[in-house]
């Protein structure tokens, strides 16, 4: 039980539609490393308390992230609209998936059990032909006791 949650999380993501339509040639979904070119991704870890609730079994854990865009930047309404508009299509995207149980796969020992926006979208940063976006997710899980015992003793 590798902690592939990273991994999961950019699996998952790669099946936005949102994201998918943004370039016809593909948007790269990084870990850790948003580049200067539009349009690209990037999902960075952010802190938050680790263990939500413990159960004989195991617990129900909690890991807060922050996807990050860089897009390009204009002083066009419409463009700056329609920027706008695709982070509340991906704050619906993730509650639709949530709902239906279409969430990540993290792994043997572990269940995700809920991927939620916890802000809107917002501009973070901006130059004279970029902005950096981001929104923010929190990725609810279970994480097996016993399942957890043995990837950290390597039993």
């Amino acid at each position: 039980m590798a902690n592939k949650i990273p991994q999961a999380l950019l699996d998952w993501l790669s099946g936005c539609p949102y994201i998918d339509r943004l370039s016809e040639d593909g948007v790269a979904v990084h870990i850790e490393q948003l580049g200067s070119e539009p349009i690209q991704f990037s999902l960075h870890a952010t802190p938050t308390e680790a263990v939500v609730r413990r159960y004989f079994s195991g617990e129900l854990r909690a890991k807060n992230y922050v996807l990050a865009s860089r897009m390009e930047y204009t002083m066009d309404d419409v463009q700056r609209a329609e920027q706008s508009a695709f982070w509340d299509d991906f704050a619906a995207w993730c509650e639709v998936m949530t709902e239906s149980k279409r969430l990540p796969d993290l792994g043997e020992g572990r269940a995700a059990r809920s991927l939620l926006c916890t802000t809107n979208g917002y501009i973070q940063a901006m130059d004279t032909v970029t902005c950096q976006f981001q929104i923010q997710l929190q990725l609810v899980y279970y994480q097996d006791k016993l399942a957890r015992r043995k990837e950290v003793l390597g039993e």
